[in-house]
């Protein structure tokens, strides 16, 4: 390319500092990054306040606690997989509470290698691959579920826990003594 040739293709307001016709990008840049936050922080996490009468039908049930702090088996009719998921992930949760006496999630990373560690055998059916039950596919949520109902039949805790990682643990939580260290 010669000199003519990039001489005809300069902006035309080359004149003009980038300070000044930048402005407004500079503008956007300062308060984009709140607007983005704001926008995000409705579309991901919305509010229950929202008038989706879809969501209202199909809104995540309430989970019950038994007097030792672990979850009863809520019925999963009508319920969107994304809404079963999370009422999976709600029944380790509280079972991983009570184990630890902390509110601390479930470390997914660290139990997804060795369940058996981990996990009382009974919690889970032996065919099912333990993962975060966000990454769960749906028959997955069916094959644990079916299997937690034969559980809750047969009067059973859904999950219980052997181990966890030793920064999950309460000095005073009371089950300490059972947990191994990682």
């Amino acid at each position: 390319m010669s000199r003519s040739d990039l001489k005809r293709h300069l902006p035309q307001n080359v004149k003009k500092s980038f300070s000044v016709s930048s402005d407004g990008i500079k503008e956007w840049t300062s308060t984009g990054f709140e607007f983005f936050a704001e926008w995000a922080k409705g579309e991901f996490y919305p509010t229950a306040d929202t008038d989706n009468k879809e969501e209202e039908e199909h809104g995540l049930p309430e989970l019950i606690l038994d007097d030792e702090g672990y979850a009863q088996l809520p019925s999963c009719d009508g319920i969107r997989l994304k809404d079963q998921q999370e009422l999976v992930r709600m029944i380790f949760h509280a079972a991983y509470k009570d184990f630890t006496g902390s509110s601390k999630p479930v470390p997914w990373h660290t139990i997804t290698p060795c369940p058996s560690q981990y996990l009382v055998a009974s919690s889970v059916p032996d065919n099912l691959l333990i993962c975060n039950p966000s990454h769960m596919r749906s028959k997955d949520i069916s094959v644990i579920w079916r299997y937690w109902e034969s559980q809750s039949v047969a009067k059973k805790r859904l999950v219980s826990f052997i181990k966890a990682r030793p920064s999950d643990m309460r000095l005073n939580g009371g089950k300490r003594d059972k947990a191994a260290k990682v």
